[in-house]
């Protein structure tokens, strides 16, 4: 058309007289605009009517114009431009044109010289490319955003064509096979599986194309540039028209590594996915022209944002574009499960209208960081759903040139569970805690025994020499009462433990309590006032009264002491319930509770309330807020429950009272009803009589005890520890009738030469000496067959009736 076009051309300059001949009419028939120009004066010596109409200028008038009046060009450039066409350096040009309505147009120029009557002319063809310009624009524009979010999202995609046997791939999906764009060939794609997937991505893209099954796989690549091994997700679909495979890769291997170490926490990187068919794409910009590559750069871009969609609406988390006042320009059908609300709601609302005011501050403090330091930024806050339910909302924000990208997770159920794992986890490290305490006070509680045998024993011993007229008689005494406080204060130490030895009964509650208020009433302050509310038929308990009596008191001491001077009230009541393992996650010693159905009763005050800070170390022996207190009453609590197979739950906060609900299992109902704990018989004046073997590291102790058998009418032999012991029954054992052994010393303890002892003589009678519970000792020599067992510190007429009910 150009070459016709320029050959008319040349035959159809006319002058102004000539205008009607029939070249004249095929010039003005033309239906593109044609301006005859002489290159020496840069003036329009003609025009065609499509020129006239397109300029909006008279003919007369755009006859007499230069070519400067018409381009936006500086009159110097226009005339190098004029004589480049005019020398044939140059052929097509593109100028921006001004019409007489002084609108701008984009135009394209094609300009060639031609010879008329022995002058040149130069014949331009113009054409108008303003529409094609915008369409461009929009296109570079949509590009730019959806390359942008395509490398935020970190997805890959490439197009097979099956027809020249060529593959495309974008540079997201590069970058995940760690190659370049030349080495982007078939082989070397294909050969970066393991070994192991390799048939299986064959067989699975041979069923895409010819059975239509889908493709949606997952598999391990070697990347090239690095060796470094990682998980591939990759689906694909088959335009049977176009004979293309269009497929999308994903680099899933921080999500498969999250999925198997910790399960629950997952991280999504949403991978590239940009622009289909770039270098073809360049070819249509370069070659097509006019209306078909207006047409064909419309298409493209109507295909561009289908697929923008489709990548939109594949995610389950949500998506959104935002401006950079929060505002929401889009956002996927991901939105509704976050947000509460449609997506056409939620788009052109704020962020931060979804939000409380303190999470909005923390996100926009988080999103002005990123501004200013350029990178992504992820903040969690929560956010309000239709629905008026709490949510917690994880956000990640990347910035890129004017717009905000958006990935929201609820995190809500996650968030739970850490906060329910972090509980469980504090309930454990307290109970061990209280566990390695306690070990810690029955060490301390056995070693002080063994120095209070020592000086409750000689103590004893020296009043047995003297007359209560003695002066030293009062000091003796006062000794031998300070010693039995002391052993009293170990006493309770062990029961922390809760390993003290203990006689149980079947216990009602209720009658328990009626029968402590007298003695209740006269402890508290004035200023409490004292409810009692007992469940009727409450289920009996197998306990020892004694010590459930002073875990009541104890803990009704701690409430009046709570309330002080001030006025107050102190609550008692009781109660049964079934009690499954979530609640026993609630309360102390819960890893050691079993399901089922107890009695409880509960203690609670108006008081001070305790601290979160002491609440973690109540129970812990010699921790007091009392002046006056040595820290042993709530431990006491804590290991007389823990030996009745029970548990305390606390509830407190400070200057707003406290309860305390001790739960104790219930009795099954064929327990005895009797207390099974025997009267103290009277003492007598005993004698025993043949050699017994005496053995403890301690020499004060040895002294003590061979003091004490000799009185009671024994022949003693002493031994320093296991060792001795065993060595001198080996060569006495024939005239050794009773065997005193301490169960912890050095080189060889208690229950060594216990074993040691009964291998010479099987039938020898032996008594264990210990500063631990009785039930401890019980448990380690069970089956054992021990003739006795005496705690320290242990008195003569204590052994004198362990040794005469032998």
């Amino acid at each position: 058309l150009l070459l016709v076009l320029l050959f008319f051309s040349a035959s159809l300059i006319y002058s102004e007289a000539d205008i009607n001949t029939p070249g004249s009419l095929m010039f003005n028939d033309v239906k593109v605009p044609i301006l005859i120009i002489d290159p020496e004066t840069s003036l329009i010596v003609d025009a065609n009517k499509e020129a006239v109409d397109f300029y909006g200028y008279k003919y007369d008038q755009i006859k007499k114009m230069s070519v400067s009046g018409i381009n936006t060009l500086e009159n110097s450039k226009v005339l190098k431009e004029i004589e480049a066409a005019s020398e044939e350096k140059r052929k097509y040009f593109e100028f921006k044109h001004k019409l007489a309505s002084g609108e701008i147009r984009d135009v394209e120029v094609y300009s060639s010289p031609v010879v008329y009557n022995e002058k040149k002319y130069l014949v331009s063809i113009i054409h108008d490319i303003t529409s094609k310009k915008e369409t461009e624009n929009k296109l570079v524009n949509s590009e730019t955003r959806l390359s942008d979010a395509e490398k935020f999202a970190r997805f890959g995609h490439w197009i097979f064509d099956l027809d020249n046997g060529t593959v495309l791939a974008s540079e997201g999906a590069k970058q995940i096979y760690g190659i370049s764009g030349e080495e982007w060939i078939i082989p070397l794609i294909q050969s970066m599986p393991l070994t192991e997937y390799r048939d299986k991505l064959d067989k699975a893209m041979q069923d895409l194309i010819k059975k239509n099954i889908p493709y949606d796989l997952k598999f391990k690549i070697k990347r090239k540039n690095d060796g470094k091994i990682i998980d591939i997700k990759s689906t694909a679909e088959y335009d049977r028209e176009k004979n293309i495979v269009f497929g999308i890769i994903q680099d899933i291997t921080k999500e498969q590594a999250a999925a198997d170490i910790l399960r629950r926490r997952t991280a999504f990187f949403i991978i590239f996915f940009i622009i289909i068919l770039l270098a073809q794409f360049i070819i249509i910009l370069i070659f097509i022209r006019v209306n078909r590559q207006k047409n064909k750069a419309q298409s493209t871009l109507l295909e561009k944002s289908k697929e923008f969609d489709r990548f939109f609406s594949l995610k389950s988390d949500m998506l959104c574009i935002l401006d950079k006042k929060g505002t929401f320009l889009r956002v996927n059908n991901a939105s509704e499960n976050i947000l509460g609300f449609p997506v056409e709601v939620s788009e052109n609302s704020n962020i931060y209208d979804f939000m409380d005011e303190k999470d909005a501050v923390n996100l926009k403090a988080a999103v002005s960081k990123m501004k200013k330091e350029g990178d992504a930024e992820t903040a969690v806050a929560g956010t309000v759903s239709g629905n008026g339910e709490k949510r917690v909302i994880e956000w990640q924000i990347s910035l890129h040139g004017n717009l905000l990208y958006g990935i929201a997770r609820d995190i809500t159920e996650r968030k739970k569970e850490a906060e329910k794992r972090f509980n469980l986890e504090k309930q454990i490290l307290q109970s061990q805690k209280l566990e390695s305490l306690g070990v810690l006070a029955g060490g301390i509680a056995h070693d002080f025994n063994n120095i209070l045998m020592a000086v409750l024993g000689h103590a004893e011993l020296a009043l047995m020499d003297i007359t209560p007229f003695s002066s030293s008689f009062n000091n003796l005494k006062e000794i031998e009462k300070a010693s039995k406080k002391a052993s009293k204060l170990c006493s309770q130490m062990l029961t922390y433990t809760g390993r003290s030895s203990y006689e149980l009964e079947k216990v009602n509650i209720n009658s328990l309590i009626e029968d402590m208020i007298h003695l209740v009433k006269t402890i508290i302050t004035k200023k409490a006032v004292l409810n009692i509310s007992l469940q009727e038929n409450i289920p009996y308990i197998n306990a020892d009264p004694s010590q459930i009596s002073q875990v009541i008191m104890n803990l009704i001491i701690n409430s009046s002491d709570a309330i002080g001077d001030n006025k107050g009230v102190i609550s008692i009541s009781t109660g049964s319930a079934v009690f499954d393992s979530e609640y026993f996650t609630k309360t102390e010693l819960f890893n050691e509770m079993i399901p089922g159905k107890y009695v409880y009763f509960e203690i609670s005050d108006t008081g001070c309330g305790i601290s979160t800070e002491e609440k973690g170390r109540i129970f812990e022996p010699f921790f007091t807020t009392k002046f006056t207190g040595r820290g042993l009453g709530l431990s006491a609590v804590l290991g007389i429950v823990r030996s009745h197979k029970g548990s305390i739950k606390i509830y407190s906060e400070k200057d707003k009272g406290s309860n305390f609900k001790v739960l104790i299992p219930a009795a099954e109902n064929g327990d005895n009803n009797e207390g099974a704990s025997d009267k103290l018989k009277k003492k007598e004046a005993w004698k025993g009589s043949g050699t017994v073997l005496f053995v403890d590291d301690e020499e004060s102790l040895r002294l003590l005890g061979s003091i004490m058998l000799t009185n009671i009418g024994y022949d003693v032999i002493t031994a320093v520890d296991g060792v001795d012991a065993v060595k001198i029954f080996k060569k006495r054992h024939k005239e050794i009738d009773l065997v005193i052994l301490d169960l912890t010393m050095p080189n060889m303890d208690g229950s060594q030469a216990f074993s040691e002892i009964r291998n010479i003589k099987k039938d020898i009678k032996v008594i264990i000496a210990s500063g631990y519970s009785l039930n401890d000792v019980t448990a380690r020599f069970s089956g054992k067959k021990l003739v006795g067992i005496i705690q320290k510190p242990y008195t003569s007429d204590k052994m004198r009736e362990i040794l005469k009910n032998l």
